[in-house]
């Protein structure tokens, strides 16, 4: 397992960092390929379409954690779990059909929603935009019980590689096809055609490579039941993370032009990479979380466990935080452009009330593990309300970055408190003592590193070398720092390993 999640996470930091070039360079070859006005058309359907994901209510999740559980108990459970994996694809097939019907409903409301700041012209692209977009999320849902198998053997190397060929084919055909005049047309087919292709991978791998076999041998009432609540559990929760993430753009589309939405979505996708960054290694540990579940271990082991993953979370998100802030500005202007430095403003107001639940994540897989989301969830759906209203009202007093404002109030108030309060409550996790391991070291380093980066930032050239140049020497100070004050034995043990294996090569 740790050789898969070492790995695994190394794949998974090179698709990051695959994407943040793609996104470098995809970003204002968009703007300038489809003009301010078509890029902003399709961002705002792209987030209005994409609130039907939560439709999926966590099938890949589910069967992940399901299938470790089985595993982890033995051969006597095989007849359960190939009932299980034949049910939890019905039930694919079905939420599929329920995205289809919503998706039909919403296409007729394009117009009405729309008809104030898009052209007659411009809805007849968004309602195309849409319909192939709504496809693509039918087949996602398809391939979801294939990703949860893939997940649960802990073969993170060939779901994240299987990432890696995706994006690099995605640039690869977006490119051509807006050179060939298509349009955002084209941007969301190719989507749409390569999950159809990784769907159809998966489904052979999981049956040849992977041995599994879903055959229907009795109706498990008590399974589904468990199954449903758990399921509903993330259907609340993937509305709260749909509103952080999308409602933005779309109710900034609603009362703003599309070319506003360009601009703000330019911060969207800056703290989108953020978060990829952040929480790759907490993403691994669901098999671990739920091996220690059912073996029946307590708050004060489950503490401990979430605490490793937990801090080098806490050190690349402290990274990312301290290099934005004393780099951001110069980066955005080699990024996109003069003339949208506000971009930084937005991507620091989401990043810093996030930063806590983000390295925090590992705790989510033990909650998955307990199936013990719901009440987290109930928590959590005051989230939506409060970054609908305020996202609302402080758009009309400071304008588009009260959009930014409204989402992360909702970070404080949901995920900061009520979250740690409920993890406390719910399963017994020492949160003072999680947080207290995490940042203990850590945070004294950040702070040292950016004093030190400062003058690094300030005396540099604010060419392409110069800004590359920066981020190298201030990357090497945070490592340095680091690693002499941040680090515990365990962590530079684990360093010198990884040095050492690279010098022997």
């Amino acid at each position: 397992m740790e050789k898969q999640i070492k790995l695994g996470a190394a794949i998974a930091y090179a698709n990051i960092v695959l994407n943040l070039l793609v996104n470098l360079f995809l970003t204002p070859f968009l703007i300038n390929g489809l003009g301010d006005t078509d890029y902003g058309i399709y961002k705002i359907i792209q987030s209005f379409s994409s609130q039907l994901s939560i439709i999926s209510f966590g099938i890949s999740t589910l069967v992940t954690r399901n299938v470790v559980y089985y595993n982890t108990l033995g051969e006597e459970k095989k007849k359960e779990k190939e009932n299980f994996l034949f049910m939890s694809q019905i039930i694919s097939y079905i939420l599929a059909g329920v995205v289809v019907c919503a998706g039909t409903f919403l296409f007729f409301s394009i117009d009405k929603i729309y008809s104030k700041t898009l052209s007659s012209e411009g809805i007849e692209t968004a309602k195309i935009l849409f319909t192939i977009l709504v496809a693509n999320i039918a087949v996602t849902i398809l391939c979801d019980p294939n990703i949860g198998m893939v997940r649960a053997h802990e073969k993170f190397v060939i779901a994240n590689g299987i990432n890696t060929v995706r994006v690099i084919l995605r640039i690869t055909f977006i490119v051509i096809l807006i050179k060939l005049g298509v349009g955002s047309i084209g941007v969301v087919s190719v989507d749409f055609v390569l999950s159809t292709l990784i769907l159809l991978v998966l489904s052979v791998y999981c049956r040849r490579g992977l041995k599994e076999k879903a055959k229907f041998h009795f109706w498990d009432t008590k399974m589904l039941k468990e199954s449903f609540l758990f399921s509903s559990a993330i259907f609340l929760q993937a509305i709260i993370n749909q509103v952080n993430q999308n409602l933005d753009n779309v109710i900034l589309g609603a009362m703003v032009l599309p070319a506003i939405v360009t601009l703000y979505s330019c911060g969207l996708t800056l703290f989108s990479a953020f978060t990829s960054l952040v929480t790759v290694v907490g993403s691994m540990y669901g098999p671990k979380a739920t091996k220690l579940v059912a073996k029946g271990a307590d708050g004060k082991e489950l503490t401990e466990f979430a605490i490793e993953p937990s801090r080098i979370q806490a050190m690349i998100a402290l990274l990312a935080t301290t290099g934005f802030i004393l780099f951001g500005k110069n980066f955005i202007a080699l990024w996109v452009g003069e003339g949208r430095e506000e971009v930084y403003r937005i991507t620091l107001i989401l990043i810093i009330p996030a930063l806590l639940p983000l390295i925090e994540t590992v705790t989510n897989n033990i909650l998955d593990a307990m199936l013990r989301r719901l009440a987290r969830s109930l928590i959590l759906a005051g989230m939506c309300v409060i970054n609908v209203i305020s996202s609302i009202v402080f758009i009309k007093i400071f304008g588009y970055i009260g959009a930014a404002f409204g989402t992360a109030l909702s970070y404080i108030v949901g995920h900061c408190i009520l979250m740690n309060i409920y993890l406390y409550k719910s399963i017994g996790l020492d949160v003072l003592r999680l947080i207290k391991g995490v940042f203990k070291g850590i945070l004294l380093a950040s702070i040292i590193s950016i004093i030190i980066g400062i003058p690094v930032s300030m005396f540099l050239p604010e060419s392409i070398i110069g800004f590359v140049a920066k981020v190298a020497v201030f990357a090497l100070i945070y490592a340095v720092v680091m690693y002499f004050i941040g680090m515990n034995k365990d962590e530079k043990a684990m360093v010198n390993s990884m040095v050492n294996k690279v010098i022997r090569r």
